[in-house]
C-alpha cells in the first residue's frame, strides 16, 4: 500500500511538494477547511480591504450561490441506480458550500466588489480613523 502512495506523487506533478500549484492548492484547501470549521476570519494582519473582500466573498457564496447549488442538487431526477446514497446526501451541504466558495473566488463577481465596498463604507462611517490606523 505504501508503494502506491509513493508512486502517485511522481506521476502527477501537482502532488509534488515542490510544485507551486500544489502548494497554492494545499494552502487554499487548508484555508477553506479552517474557515468551514471555525467560521472565523483567518486573515491575520490583513488590510481592511482584504478583510472586506473575504467577508463579501463568504456572504455571496452563502447567501446567493450555495442556495442555487442546493436547489439544483435537490431537483435531481436520476434513476434509482444513479441517485445519491445516504452518505452523499449527508455531505451535500458541505460540498455545496465548498463549490460555492470556489465559484465566488475564481469568478470576479461584481456583486462581491459592491458588498466589499459597502462593508468598507460602513466601517469608515462608524470609525473614520479605523482604516488609517490599521494601515
Amino acid at each position: 500500500m505504501t508503494g502506491i502512495t509513493q508512486e502517485m506523487p511522481s506521476r502527477n506533478p501537482l502532488f509534488s511538494p515542490a510544485s507551486p500549484a500544489a502548494a497554492m492548492s494545499l494552502a487554499t484547501r487548508q484555508r477553506d477547511f479552517a474557515a468551514a470549521i471555525s467560521r472565523a476570519s483567518i486573515l491575520h494582519g490583513a488590510t481592511p480591504e482584504q478583510q472586506a473582500r473575504e467577508s463579501a466573498e463568504e456572504f455571496v457564496a452563502i447567501a446567493l450561490v450555495q442556495p442555487v447549488l442546493t436547489h439544483l442538487r435537490n431537483t435531481n431526477n436520476a434513476a434509482s441506480p444513479f441517485q445519491p446514497t445516504s452518505a452523499e446526501k449527508n455531505f451535500r451541504g458541505f460540498a455545496d458550500a465548498q463549490v460555492a466558495r470556489q465559484i465566488v473566488r475564481t469568478k470576479q463577481f461584481p456583486l462581491v466588489d459592491r458588498v466589499a465596498q459597502q462593508i468598507l463604507d460602513h466601517v469608515t462611517k462608524r470609525s473614520p480613523g479605523a482604516l488609517e490606523a490599521s494601515a
